[in-house]
């Protein structure tokens, strides 16, 4: 059964569920090691030293695990340094794909010699046949008590066996090798571990998914115990590696942690369906139960949770969460993410709802007479009776607590009891009277910072300064800006659009994997006049500060136009223009025509850019360039 000091657990399990999954299960990594090879004294190479297999206790970390005793050698010399080589553990393909791994133990010095304590792993290069070490080395005066040493590597890119390394280095000094006594236990080898190394020693405890259910029979997984004394076990699967972890800030008052749901392409966690939405449990009444912190970044709808077998279920998109049942669907605006949320999704006859933290946020009406539900066997006699929790890239991270089935529907009143239940924490003042204690505040006049003042809560958006965002009274937006004008003397803008196709993938590019547009795309065009209109220079909502263009040219003998600003009352304008193998910026202004800036020869079929900065433009030539730039409303550029 799961650990029963989940708090939340022992309250809703009173309340009579079908099922419930405390999800307090071990899972936090795979362990790469196995007891039998922690033991350094059974047939590890050791160097400059020997080892004992240890049977007094020394107060070490793991005491289920090998204790081994190193007595270096008396050094010869000013220093001596121990070497402790594993035989082969694994191979590096045999890794999941997380791209590193990590070599853990606790150690503890006996000795006032110790100098430095390395850590790490070898391999023989079969190209080579040439022993390859890596390692991280801890410069220590560790005397008299345990020290967890450990480091992250990179797997590399070998197809070798991997060996587990120590070194021990000592000072000259000692005369006994008694005097440079040194212990190892608890060794770890695992990946993603970090975060429990220094206290999980075997990581999980893996099983297999019964081949009775469909999907996913045969995977490697992890038993999610049922609370209690039911044998209806859900799945935690691993195959390819963990997909859930359980670890965090828990979700509930009184739990230890929360399941965090790793990507993956099906579902993370299964559990037996007990017939919700499902052939067998057609015309029941039912209330799937659980608790989630979530983050949706996905612009499609996603399924976070529902039957293994069909596409009814929960789903995530953007800001909302978006219930399916058969061809029936309804949507509720979360509007803040990742933030405890208390699901329970009710289920009777002609009629569904979901209700977040106690308040039902969305109902659906159907005939559940018609509703295509998946049979409770496949054709291979298989059970598709089972739920599915689902996380993706971009609905990451998902972390879900204490999942329960109910063959009632749960009222509103009894599930805001619940969301209190999860939520509610003991009152200071029931701590200060048991354990005569006084509350120590935290708050804004004693912290020294100023009040919280919400957007669009207290104040609208549009009071504030904003740079390239359009603002109402309640919201943010990006600005919306009308297209350039095309124009084309007896073409059409189909012809641009398909005779540009054409040129792509061929030479006609700077490079071959490069898009590009061209009113040049074959000798048809070679006698049209064509170019791209902005109406106006000042297409932002805030002053335009620069601008810029890149482009190629396999014409060098040619004069180009590349960019012109003008301006339609006075005539006025500033040009850009490629003069052979040369860039010329000009401002003709009042009749006379400047040149201001020639650029470093360019090269044929090259990418080059163009453009510039206005304030260090009008800075560096002021006069009439200043005056030209200094009014963009009546400024068009093409």
């Amino acid at each position: 059964m799961s650990t029963p000091s989940n708090l939340y657990a022992e309250k809703i399990y009173s309340e009579h569920p079908l099922v419930l999954w405390a999800l307090d299960d071990t899972l936090d990594y795979k362990s790469l090691i196995s007891e039998a090879q922690r033991d350094i004294s059974d047939s590890w190479t050791v160097s400059n030293a020997t080892a004992t297999l240890e049977s007094q206790p020394l107060k070490e970390p793991f005491s289920n695990s090998a204790l081994t005793l190193i007595e270096v050698d008396v050094p010869l010399a000013e220093t001596l340094e121990a070497s402790i080589i594993s035989p082969n553990i694994l191979n590096f393909n045999t890794l999941e794909d997380l791209e590193t791994f990590t070599i853990g133990s606790y150690f503890y010095s006996n000795s006032v010699y110790l100098q430095s304590v390395s850590i790490g792993y070898e391999y023989t290069d079969p190209s080579t046949s040439q022993i390859v070490q890596e390692l991280k080395t801890f410069t220590s005066t560790l005397y008299k008590k345990w020290g967890f040493i450990s480091e992250t590597f990179t797997i590399p890119n070998v197809s070798a066996q991997l060996r587990i390394v120590f070194k021990v280095k000592i000072f000259e000094g000692s005369g006994l090798t008694s005097e440079n006594q040194f212990y190892f236990n608890g060794i770890t080898l695992g990946q993603w571990n970090e975060e429990f190394n220094t206290y999980s020693l075997n990581g999980i405890t893996e099983t297999i998914v019964p081949s009775t259910v469909s999907i996913y029979g045969g995977l490697d997984a992890v038993e999610a115990q049922a609370y209690g004394i039911a044998e209806d076990s859900g799945y935690y699967i691993t195959e390819g590696g963990l997909k859930c972890k359980n670890a965090g800030i828990p979700l509930v008052y009184g739990a230890s942690g929360a399941t965090r749901l790793e990507p993956y392409a099906d579902a993370s966690l299964i559990i037996p369906g007990k017939g919700f939405l499902n052939k067998c449990g057609q015309y029941n009444d039912y209330t799937i139960e659980f608790w989630t912190r979530i983050a949706a970044n996905t612009l499609t709808p996603f399924k976070i949770f529902g039957p293994i077998a069909s596409n009814d279920g929960l789903y995530a998109e953007d800001g909302f969460l978006t219930l399916v049942i058969g061809n029936e669907f309804a949507s509720h605006f979360v509007g803040e993410w990742f933030r405890p949320m208390l699901i329970h999704i009710r289920l009777i006859r002609n009629s569904a709802s979901l209700l977040i933290n106690g308040e039902e946020v969305l109902s659906l009406s159907f005939d559940t007479s018609t509703l295509l539900l998946p049979e409770e066997l496949d054709n291979n006699g298989d059970s598709q009776d089972w739920l599915g929790f689902y996380a993706s890239t971009d609905v990451y991270p998902f972390e879900i607590d204490c999942v329960a089935i109910y063959s009632y529907q749960v009222p509103v009143t009894v599930a805001k009891r619940r969301w209190v239940y999860g939520q509610g924490v003991v009152s200071p003042e029931g701590i200060n009277s048991a354990y005569g204690g006084t509350t120590a505040f935290v708050d804004y006049p004693f912290a020294n910072y100023t009040a919280n003042y919400n957007y669009p809560d207290f104040a609208n958006w549009n009071q504030g300064n904003f740079d390239n965002l359009t603002t109402t009274s309640t919201s943010l937006r990006t600005p919306e800006y009308s297209l350039p004008e095309i124009f084309l003397d007896n073409k059409t803008l189909q012809d641009l659009y398909d005779d540009n196709q054409e040129i792509q993938d061929n030479e006609s590019g700077p490079f071959i994997e490069n898009k590009f547009l061209s009113f040049r795309p074959n000798n048809t065009w070679n006698s049209e006049n064509s170019y791209i209109n902005f109406n106006r220079f000042n297409i932002l909502t805030s002053q335009v500060d620069s601008f810029y263009g890149v482009f190629s040219s396999h014409n060098l003998a040619s004069e180009e136009l590349l960019f012109k600003i003008y301006n339609p009352v006075t005539g006025n304008y500033f040009s850009i223009i490629k003069d052979s193998d040369e860039i010329k910026y000009s401002l003709t202004y009042n009749g006379t025509t400047d040149l201001l800036f020639t650029s470093d020869p360019i090269t044929a079929n090259t990418i080059f850019a163009v453009g510039f900065n206005l304030i260090e433009l009008s800075n560096n030539f002021g006069g009439s360039v200043s005056a030209f730039f200094g009014n963009q409303n009546v400024c068009c550029g093409r």
